[in-house]
């Protein structure tokens, strides 16, 4: 399982504008330098941006500002799993991939999550009867269609494919 971002060919485009995003200072944004980023050539008119590492690579797709906020919230649920040794960082990875049902392992990286990813995701982290079942591959109670999430987080309905279940254990998946 690798959980490197992955490789990006050719020039990075806004998902928004269709246009080629410019690699920056944060200090266009901040004031003050905190590293180089992508961000949108429609600044300030468009927001989206992407943190880049060191060498350039950007850590995920440009995002305007409520994908960043989702994509924050996945993490503040995920990064525990692995930072706080419930899991080693590679099983960690393995466990996103599994939970979010993806055949990719490449997929399987937060900052290449949409809006619609990340609210799945959201739900079936904070799910017990998702979360728990052995190797997160789906419902442990397939048929039910009762939800047993929407006490947990209060997402409502916001599941995957616009349905108005709660979560993937009720019939997301």
């Amino acid at each position: 399982m690798s959980y490197t971002v992955p490789l990006h060919e050719g020039p990075i485009m806004c998902p928004y504008c269709n246009v080629e995003a410019k690699y920056v200072d944060s200090d266009i944004i901040y004031g003050r330098s905190f590293g180089f980023f992508y961000l949108c050539s429609n600044f300030p008119d468009c927001d989206a941006r992407a943190t880049a590492r060191g060498e350039g690579r950007p850590t995920g797709t440009l995002a305007r500002e409520e994908l960043r906020e989702l994509r924050k919230q996945c993490h503040a649920k995920f990064d525990p799993l692995w930072k706080e040794s419930q899991m080693t960082r590679s099983e960690s990875y393995g466990f996103l991939q599994k939970i979010m049902c993806l055949a990719v392992a490449e997929d399987a990286h937060i900052g290449q999550f949409d809006e619609r990813r990340c609210r799945t995701f959201l739900m079936r982290i904070d799910c017990p009867t998702c979360r728990n079942y052995p190797g997160a591959m789906g419902p442990s109670h397939e048929g039910s269609r009762a939800c047993r999430n929407h006490r947990v987080t209060g997402h409502g309905a916001i599941a995957a494919g616009g349905t108005d279940a709660h979560c993937s254990c009720a019939g997301c998946w």
